[in-house]
């Protein structure tokens, strides 16, 4: 288990602990198990412990094609995958467009709001102003009688088809930022084009995520493909560094999603 740990950060140990515990769960029974629904780093987590059992398989669903969030299906390689199932429920929510603008924000809390954990729910999408979202099946029932309004809009549920599923649309940009270092907090500033202080300060008003898991320490070293997530401005992965520069500063190359 150390070997395993020393590959990924310190606080995502009890995670590891979690999906170790999954893995040998399956392996000794030979029974599949279907997990909740687990952020792209959670998965990339489960995909390399999975690795280390030859006789055991890990497939992904989030509900529609390119899911962020998706449930994960641990199961033996002889297991015929016709019989696996992922459980998940997809809904439309019908509001009055002409009179209502409803947003990711909202829609979330209204969820959570009925007391639903974060990881039984999968993705929201949005395109031109539908809005869809994906829910363990077996919450089906609760979240239609308990989900009747979003911010001040009135609204319905109705039961997704595969073939009603709209394409999520997100206007993720590629750009290349000068950083003076890998630091989160020269990295937030420079991205955003904020003073290094209130990136900082960002950090310690619980604002910033690190791979989806909150982060407290502005001072930590990013490394490639981390994904940052700023509350009240969007999101951005570091995907590469692509040169230091003659003033001893780093050319990264950074993928954003900025809230408009």
């Amino acid at each position: 288990m150390e070997d395993l740990y020393q590959h990924f950060r310190p606080n995502e140990k009890d995670y590891i602990d979690l999906a170790v515990d999954w893995v040998r769960r399956v392996s000794d029974t030979y029974a599949p198990y279907l997990t909740s629904f687990l952020d792209p780093r959670q998965a990339y987590i489960l995909a390399t412990i999975v690795a280390q059992y030859p006789d055991l398989q890990v497939s992904y669903w989030g509900g529609h094609p390119g899911a962020e969030r998706q449930r994960s299906l641990i199961y033996p390689e002889y297991l015929p995958t016709h019989e696996l199932s992922y459980d998940i429920a997809g809904f439309e929510i019908d509001y009055p467009h002409k009179f209502n603008k409803l947003s990711h924000g909202q829609i979330m809390g209204s969820i959570l709001g009925t007391g639903i954990k974060r990881d039984k729910l999968g993705d929201i999408i949005s395109d031109s102003g539908r809005w869809q979202f994906f829910i363990d099946q077996g919450l089906s029932d609760f979240i239609t009688i308990q989900v009747d309004r979003v911010g001040s809009s009135p609204v319905r549920l109705y039961s997704l088809d595969q073939t009603d599923i709209i394409d999520n649309q997100e206007d993720w940009t590629v750009d290349q930022v000068i950083v003076s270092s890998l630091r989160l907090d020269s990295f937030i500033a420079s991205c955003l084009n904020l003073a290094r202080s209130k990136a900082k300060s960002l950090v310690d008003q619980d604002r910033v995520k690190l791979n989806f898991g909150q982060v407290d320490q502005a001072g930590l070293v990013l490394e490639e493909e981390d994904m940052v997530s700023v509350r009240g401005f969007g999101r951005l992965q570091f995907l590469r560094a692509v040169k230091q520069t003659k003033k001893d500063k780093v050319l990264i190359e950074v993928k954003k999603l900025l809230h408009k």
